[in-house]
């Protein structure tokens, strides 16, 4: 595993982030942390909608198979959910590559696309 340094405020910072390519990571991370995600919309009385946005715009059907049944996340999911994920890339600022997008328009759609090009491995 990929030992990786993460600051998310000051004084708070992951000492190791999980490698979710591994899918034993993923499986081991997956139901437990869509439980924990589903009890918190819960608690703070977070609507569907919203909270299907916030797990990336998932689809009605696949939030409630999601909630019913919480399942191992796939490499996929991740990739297709990280235009509408705030990023820390200078380009973004903090915000979504997907809100970047909608601000600039097709020129920023296409500076995102040459990001996404010139990553080593497609990530």
């Amino acid at each position: 595993m990929t030992s990786l340094t993460l600051s998310i405020a000051p004084g708070y910072a992951f000492d190791n982030l999980p490698d979710l390519s591994s899918v034993a990571e993923r499986e081991r991370l997956s139901s437990a942390t869509l439980q924990g995600f589903f009890a918190i919309m819960e608690k703070w009385r977070v609507d569907a909608d919203s909270a299907a946005a916030l797990l990336g715009g998932v689809p009605r059907g696949t939030f409630y198979k999601l909630k019913k049944c919480p399942a191992t996340q796939t490499q996929d999911e991740y990739a297709n959910a990280w235009m509408t994920h705030p990023n820390r890339d200078a380009m973004f600022g903090g915000h979504t590559p997907l809100a970047y997008a909608i601000h600039g328009g097709i020129p920023a759609l296409a500076r995102v696309r040459s990001l996404l090009d010139a990553a080593p491995d497609g990530k």
